[in-house]
This record gives C-alpha cells, sequence and structure tokens, in this order.
C-alpha cells in the first residue's frame, strides 16, 4: 500500500501532518529552535534524552533503595540506530553496543540448538 493511500485513509486531522518536515535525529544546536524544523529536532532528540536520563534516575533510586545495586555498580548499556548520538547528550555514564542484540539473538539460537530431553 503506498504511503499516499495510507493517508487517505487517515482521519481528516492527520492529514496536516504530511506537510511537516523530515527531522534528522540529530543534536540540535539550540534548545529552543529557531523555525520548525529546529523546533521538531529539539524536541524530539532532548525529548528522548530526557527520558532516558528521568528513566534512569528512577531505576537507580529504586536499586540503590533496595539495597540491589550501590552507586556505579549497574553497567548502563545502549544500543540501536543512533545510540552513539544519544549517549553523548545522555547524563548517565552509558556503554555503546552496536552488536548487543544480535548477540542475544545468536545465544537464544544456540540455547534452542541444544538436544532435548524427550
Amino acid at each position: 500500500m503506498s504511503s499516499r493511500r495510507v493517508w487517505h485513509l487517515a482521519p481528516a486531522r492527520f492529514r496536516p501532518l504530511r506537510r511537516l518536515p523530515q527531522v534528522e535525529p540529530s543534536a540540535p544546536t539550540h534548545v529552543i529552535g529557531r523555525n520548525t524544523r529546529e523546533a521538531m529536532r529539539s524536541g524530539v532528540v532532548l525529548g528522548e534524552v530526557a527520558r532516558i536520563d528521568g528513566m534512569l534516575d528512577m531505576v537507580l533510586a529504586e536499586m540503590r533503595a533496595t539495597k540491589a545495586a550501590g552507586e556505579g555498580d549497574v553497567p548502563i548499556v545502549i544500543t540501536g540506530d543512533d545510540a552513539e548520538a544519544l549517549a553523548a547528550l545522555v547524563g548517565h555514564s552509558l556503554t555503546v553496543d552496536d552488536a548487543l542484540t544480535l548477540r542475544g539473538l545468536a545465544e537464544l539460537y544456540h540455547i534452542n540448538q541444544k538436544p532435548r530431553r524427550v
């Protein structure tokens, strides 16, 4: 199905979104954008960074409160598209691992290849 057809089927309230510019997921130069494209990039990128930082703050606080981990005891790994760029903006110390998902899938594959007892 073409994107034109999908937009045709979308409710009328979503049709104006077609006119919004595409934004690159790169670090904005300003928090407050000077035009629509800059404002959207700032909102998308910095909003995601704030979400990641906030979630990590809450998880680490809960782990410290339950004595599950001390300060610095928890390795934090980020993976996926644009992980390197996001890691540079996030306030926590992160390790970028581009192959984490593939290694996990390979591990699952090997586990499932072991002979099973009947």
